[in-house]
């Protein structure tokens, strides 16, 4: 077998280049190539002869015009102002009449903290190291100053606490400040839920409805349900009126309104009750004319259906918390029946008369009474049947709703454990004609990694929560629901799947890695001709976080992660039959935007679309035992960058468990993620609809085209390997209803982004090879349609 190392003949070449440049070229005496300040330096260029009249020169790719440039013999240089540089690394370069350049640090942050681990209960025993290009000068946490070497590394006890506050200084004064927060605790708020006006309009009232048109009426009715006299001038009709079965018609209908002082009012307009009425009457006599005053006749007995319609019946609820209990009760004297007049009809079918004289008038006076009494007695009935209603079921349901808007529980599997994740509902009220409920946390893991060192804790925030809470998305869009996630859960819960294991990744063919993830790399040192299988494995030295981002600058994403001290590894199989092997290990610092959205069990799902910021901290390419000194950070960058679509969502796959807010039977659809609060990023807004799963079930079908648009080089156009891993694709979609269609794409069965609105996906970093990108379309009922669209990589070696 012949396994090659690539580009040594190339790197040959251009270090012997590089030597002849450096024997007499022109060159850049200012700034010195990755050099560090804090201050703005001075651009000075020497030319290997007199200074041209004209020359380009550039900070940043921007231009300096050659005539700001001091000349000084057979130099030039210029002083430019500080805000023209960029925090981090800046590049100066002369592009003509030569190619040369220098990179140069401007310091104007405090040093990245790289917190380890933290053994022990009471004290912790703290480790970590500070990176800062100028050079770090201290650290303390809650006041406590811990040593640190040459090597910006430290390690000291802390006494336990709430919350750690930790900062760093360099040797320029500046300084970094953060918190963490200790495992285990309970956010208040962790998720507000906040059911608009709008929501209640739908989703509750249907829910209701169902429970409504469900119930057994008659479990409300005691036989007899009157005994009563109807008080006629010639005589009295007296009976027993009994209703022996109820049955409620389709199309009732609920309204739900929310009103001051933790009050809920609910409104059922019953739409035809038929009720199977039986009586058993008699005759009192109440003058002569009947045989005398007292005397009692025959009876009347008789059966029909009685049929109430346009009933309303309406009642107030008040909830409240009860030790992390929803409890809702009926406010006394608000249960109100509306039994109009004129919507009652009485089919009346009489059995024999016996013994009455005077039949005809007697007959009609007493079916008067009956008929002018029954109005009175079904209202009774009828108010009976609501207050059996409203007090248990409906108020069970209210109950259950509100209970459980997040479940009490749910397991997350990480890794090898599982991550218990609970809420409990903290406070209720009402306001501006929707509900706000507040729910705390739990937060446990069932066993932790014994190679994981215990974190400090989790990455903390401070700020309020928004007031009132988000009733809009930021354009003004009405909706129905919005949760108010506190980013401190997000953080706690990454923080306890670290703890088990979650950054023990491995990604393979099943995420969409292939040959091609690392045959697209230019100038990638190991010749990958024979490789018959290969993996990618991953684990971190501490704790992945999140950021909320402020809205202002939320453009690739509200939400960013940060993972420090992640070491990749490339491993292959170059069928010798010695299986797989490492070839490149590496470890970065990589920050993120990324997108949230829901799936439809109501889950919160991640997708990655943006490109990740890299930092190669060191790495490694080896075979066979021996370490191959080539490569670049351009490399690892390009790898990890292509890479990032799969690993990414794995890492925030804890995340990607946590329920949002929701009523039973109904699937939130998400209209906007966004940053409440302009003046802290400590929370994270979502809002969105709610849509029937009934309703999504019945619903028609859109359709789906996407494609490829072609690209187009002219002959001597010089194609770059980001323009030949690149892609544009159209979509577009035939929708049932008016609304616009909504869509989302994975990569070679990779994993799924989310659902949002586009006219086209635009894609880079694509594997070498023959790729398939899935595209899907759906509706705002939730109904799909995907299709295929293959794009066509070359290798890059």
């Amino acid at each position: 077998m012949n396994i090659t190392i690539r580009s040594i003949k190339a790197v040959l070449v251009v270090g012997f280049l590089s030597f002849l440049a450096g024997c007499g070229g022109d060159k850049i005496l200012s700034p010195e190539n990755d050099s560090v300040s804090n201050v703005a330096p001075e651009f000075r260029i020497q030319f290997k002869g007199d200074v041209p009249d004209t020359f380009v020169a550039e900070i940043n790719g921007v231009a300096i015009d050659s005539s700001s440039f001091t000349i000084d013999g057979k130099e030039a240089f210029v002083q430019i102002d500080i805000n023209t540089l960029q925090a981090g690394d800046n590049t100066f370069a002369l592009t003509d009449p030569s190619d040369i350049s220098a990179t140069f640090h401007f310091d104007q942050v405090g040093p990245v903290i790289h917190m380890l681990g933290a053994d022990g209960v009471d004290p912790r025993n703290v480790t970590g190291y500070l990176d800062d290009r100028g050079g770090a000068e201290s650290i303390s946490i809650n006041g406590v100053s811990l040593p640190l070497d040459e090597d910006g590394n430290f390690a000291g006890d802390v006494g336990d606490a709430n919350i750690f506050d930790a900062v760093a200084t360099d040797i320029f004064g500046y300084s970094t400040s953060e918190s963490y927060a200790k495992l285990g605790q309970s956010f208040n708020p962790a998720i507000a839920v906040r059911v608009n006006q709008q929501g209640l309009d739908d989703s509750l009232p249907n829910a209701i409805l169902q429970l409504v048109e469900a119930l057994d009426f008659n479990a409300f009715i005691t036989n007899p349900i009157s005994e009563s006299c109807s008080g006629a001038v010639i005589a009295d009709a007296c009976g027993k009126f009994s209703i022996n079965d109820i049955d409620l018609t389709p199309g009732s209908g609920v309204d739900i309104q929310a009103l001051s002082g933790n009050k809920i009012r609910a409104t059922i307009q019953l739409s035809r009750l038929d009720m199977d009425t039986t009586a058993t009457t008699f005759a009192r006599c109440k003058s002569f004319l009947c045989g005398g005053s007292g005397n009692v006749f025959g009876t009347i007995n008789f059966n029909g259906v009685t049929t109430v319609q346009n009933t309303d019946i309406s009642a107030d609820f008040i909830v409240s918390i009860n030790n992390g209990n929803v409890e809702v009760e009926i406010v006394n004297g608000t249960l109100d029946v509306d039994l109009p007049a004129n919507g009652l009809q009485v089919d009346i079918d009489f059995g024999a008369v016996e013994d009455v004289p005077f039949v005809g008038s007697l007959l009609n006076t007493v079916v008067n009474g009956i008929i002018n009494g029954l109005v009175g007695i079904l209202s009774s009935v009828i108010v009976d049947i609501a207050d059996g209603f409203l007090a248990s079921p409906i108020s069970n349901l209210l109950n259950d709703l509100i209970s459980n808007v997040l479940p009490d529980s749910i397991a997350i599997p990480v890794a090898d454990t599982t991550l218990n994740l609970g809420f409990s509902p903290e406070d209720f009220s009402t306001s501006s004609g929707g509900f706000d409920i507040i729910l705390g946390n739990s937060l446990t893991i069932d066993s932790v990694d014994p190679d994981v060192l215990p974190p400090l804790g989790s990455f903390y925030v401070t700020g309020d929560a928004p007031s009132p809470y988000p009733s809009t998305t930021p354009d003004g869009t009405g909706v129905d629901l919005t949760a108010t996630v506190a980013a401190n859960l997000l953080n706690q819960v990454l923080t306890e799947a670290y703890k088990g294991g979650l950054l023990n990744i491995t990604l393979d063919s099943d995420d969409g890695i292939s040959i091609g993830t690392i045959g697209s790399i230019p100038d990638f040192p190991i010749d990958l001709d024979g490789v018959t299988n290969l993996n990618i494995t991953v684990s971190g030295k501490s704790s992945p976080s999140i950021e909320v981002v402020s809205q202002t600058d939320a453009a690739d994403g509200v939400v960013a992660v940060n993972l420090l001290d992640l070491t990749l590894k490339v491993n292959l199989d170059f069928g010798d039959g010695n299986g797989l092997q490492e070839v490149l290990s590496t470890t970065v610092d990589l920050q993120s935007p990324f997108d949230i959205g829901v799936t439809q069990d109501n889950t919160l799902t991640i997708g990655i679309e943006a490109v990740p910021v890299v930092k190669v901290r060191e790495f490694r390419f080896q075979l066979n035992g021996i370490t191959i000194n080539s490569g670049t950070d351009g490399t690892i960058s390009n790898l990890l960058t292509t890479l990032a679509p799969q690993l990414l969502p794995k890492v925030l796959d804890a995340i990607g468990g946590i329920p949002i807010p929701a009523i039973a039977g109904f699937t939130l659809q998400l209209a906007d993620i966004w940053n409440p609060s302009a003046t802290n990023n400590a929370f994270l807004s979502l809002g969105g609809n709610l849509v029937s799963v009934t309703a999504a079930a019945a619903a028609p079908l859109p359709f789906v085209s996407a494609e490829a648009v072609e690209k187009n080089f002219s002959l001597f156009e010089t194609v770059t390997n980001a323009q030949k891993r690149s892609v544009t694709i159209l979509v577009d979609g035939d929708n049932p209803g008016e609304e616009p269609l909504e869509y989302r794409y994975r990569i070679n069965s990779g994993h799924w982004t989310i659902w949002k609105q586009r006219t086209s996906i635009k894609l880079t970093y694509l594997p070498a090879g023959d790729n398939i990108i899935d595209v899907c379309t759906r509706t705002n009922m939730l109904k799909e349609d995907c299709i295929e669209v293959p794009v066509s990589v070359p290798f890059a070696q």
